[in-house]
């Protein structure tokens, strides 16, 4: 019960309360993409697993899979990265994913 005691006294002062609801706001803003980014991590290996078995979930469940080459590489051209990124073909499903350790097989494959 110290807890809620300690939040009264922040409800108490008004620049503390508008500190907390803010907070308390950013939070259940967080907590909301956590479930969102858990749903459909869940949809995807549930799709991945019906089509093409248990294997290809635990290689490639959790990765996003572009249709084309040129899908992944426009992705790439948009957005920035800390690591050099390559595209490559998946063997399980055969759709492309990208990976931060590019050879120079995987990625001619693609």
């Amino acid at each position: 019960m110290a807890g809620a005691k300690h939040k009264r006294e922040y409800y108490d002062d008004p620049k503390r309360k508008h500190e907390l609801q803010r907070r308390e706001r950013e939070q259940a803003k967080a907590d909301k993409r956590q479930k969102k980014r858990a749903r459909e991590r869940e949809r995807r290996s549930k799709k991945v697993t019906a089509e093409f078995g248990e294997e290809a979930y635990s290689a490639c469940g959790r990765k996003v899979r572009y249709e084309s080459r040129e899908q992944a590489e426009l992705y790439l051209a948009r957005h920035s990265f800390d690591k050099p990124m390559a595209a490559y073909r998946c063997a399980y499903c055969g759709g492309i994913h990208l990976t931060s350790h590019p050879r120079n097989d995987v990625t001619e494959k693609a």
